[in-house]
């Protein structure tokens, strides 16, 4: 319900750094066969549509670069925009503090943990919806998305990438004493969510102060996926309080109507015509559909015909 338009953003951050990865690797081969035969800033100019401001010098400093050095470029590059997604999607929740929420760790959960307000100091106290719960609860627990109890462990592994991507903004790319204090954090308690898009471990990021931070876009992608996962279990949280069922309705409402559907009893339990209305109204939808039937009668947004 809220995690759909940062995933499908993300998604397409992907689709777009794995071009450039292979657009880099075909360039860079074709345009040192050129300079290798001797070729000046004018004929590769001439040879390639450059854009504006754009010279033949800088195809020869590109060129001239490793692929180990274009790796770790497009996954800085690619790590400032993940997380700049994840930001703004978390400081838009429907709840105060949730940026916060979204990005720490709960307080007291390691010692480094202290000075925030992390996931369960703000969506521990939201005030449970007793209707969603009955809808949506036995979904949320049976989803293997969503982190439970590990939550505080994926937060730290998103701490260490977002300090990393700090270290890169604001300290010439060195890793801060941050940096290594979230690395040791997540090496004794988050390294087996680390895992790439074929479920195996990948290691995590570990550098000591003044190390140079030099990331693979495979590591981002296994941050990604935890991204993802917290993403989930944050919309799990939201959706089973009352703030959920108020958006719930109101999600509903907009786009069927202020007054009850009115449905007869054998359409209601059609899981088919349940989805397509949740669906078009841009809400949640249990594993089985018909869950969310009697939340719907319950909360007068259908009037069942006998």
């Amino acid at each position: 319900m809220y995690s759909a338009g940062l995933q499908a953003a993300v998604t397409e951050s992907f689709h777009l750094i794995n071009t450039v990865r292979v657009a880099t690797e075909h360039l860079t081969r074709d345009v040192r066969k050129v300079v290798n035969a001797g070729a000046d800033d004018k004929v590769l100019e001439a040879l390639y549509k450059m854009p504006i401001f754009a010279t033949g010098q800088n195809l020869r400093a590109f060129t001239s670069r490793s692929s180990e050095d274009h790796e770790r470029e497009l996954a800085s590059l690619w790590l400032f925009t993940v997380i700049g997604q994840f930001e703004v999607w978390a400081d838009e929740l429907p709840i105060p503090d949730s940026s916060d929420g979204c990005q720490f760790p709960s307080r007291g959960s390691s010692q480094l943990s202290v000075q925030r307000r992390g996931f369960h100091d703000v969506f521990g106290s939201l005030p449970p919806s007793a209707k969603m719960g009955a809808a949506f609860g036995a979904s949320v627990a049976r989803d293997p998305r969503n982190l439970g109890p590990r939550i505080d462990d994926a937060l730290a592994l998103y701490r260490l990438y977002k300090e990393c991507r700090n270290s890169l903004a604001h300290a010439g790319g060195k890793a801060s004493q941050r940096v290594e204090r979230w690395g040791a954090e997540v090496a004794s308690r988050a390294g087996d969510l680390h895992v790439d898009h074929h479920g195996a471990l990948l290691q995590p990021p570990s550098f000591a102060v003044g190390d140079s931070v030099k990331l693979s876009v495979e590591q981002v992608r296994c941050l990604v996926a935890v991204l993802f996962r917290i993403a989930e279990t944050v919309e799990s949280a939201i959706l089973l309080s009352e703030i959920g069922e108020a958006d719930f309705i109101q999600r509903w409402q907009s786009t069927h109507g202020p007054k009850p559907l009115k449905v007869e009893s054998k359409k209601l339990r059609r899981s088919m015509w349940l989805l397509a209305r949740c669906q078009e109204a841009g809400v949640a939808t249990p594993s089985d559909p018909r869950d969310v039937g009697h939340l719907l009668v319950e909360a007068h947004l259908v009037r069942v015909l006998r």
